[in-house]
């Protein structure tokens, strides 16, 4: 049976570590980097660039199911996925994390890659973008790399 691994979370909160240390042990999974498609696309608007690169994320991913294809895509929960999901992914056993730390730490994180995001977006995005139902929830500032990958290969075993 295929599976599709989300990861999703708010900013600075390991998504893309954790996705490509993942991509990196699953050899046979797609990897879909929603991430890499914004950015590619953020010259043309930040509105824009969104909703195209949900489009073709949404394109991606249903091609992909057709396919059988495991599938690990960054940034994504399922409800953003549902009719992709209800329509493709029958045979699908679907896992869907979520990725956390501190407001504080995700502060750090920001500045220490160098992204300067202003603080009132990174609050707002800690504020307003709760864990979906059903979504695993990982501290990934409790949890280190390795830890945070061995809990999600376990769950999808």
């Amino acid at each position: 049976m295929p599976k599709l691994i989300l990861i999703d979370g708010p900013v600075a909160s390991g998504k893309t570590t954790t996705c490509y240390a993942l991509k990196d042990k699953l050899k046979d999974y797609a990897f879909v980097d929603r991430e890499i498609i914004k950015r590619l696309l953020k010259h043309s608007g930040k509105q824009d660039a969104k909703v195209i690169t949900d489009k073709t994320i949404n394109f991606i991913v249903a091609e992909l199911m057709k396919l059988n294809k495991n599938i690990l895509i960054q940034e994504k929960n399922p409800k953003d996925l549902e009719k992709i999901i209800k329509k493709y992914g029958k045979k699908y056993q679907i896992y869907s994390f979520y990725l956390k730390c501190s407001l504080n730490e995700a502060i750090k994180r920001d500045r220490e890659r160098g992204d300067n995001t202003e603080i009132s977006i990174i609050k707002r995005e800690y504020e307003f973008s709760p864990p979906k139902e059903k979504e695993i929830i990982i501290d990934t500032e409790k949890n280190n790399l390795n830890k945070t990958l061995k809990m999600i290969l376990d769950s999808i075993k």
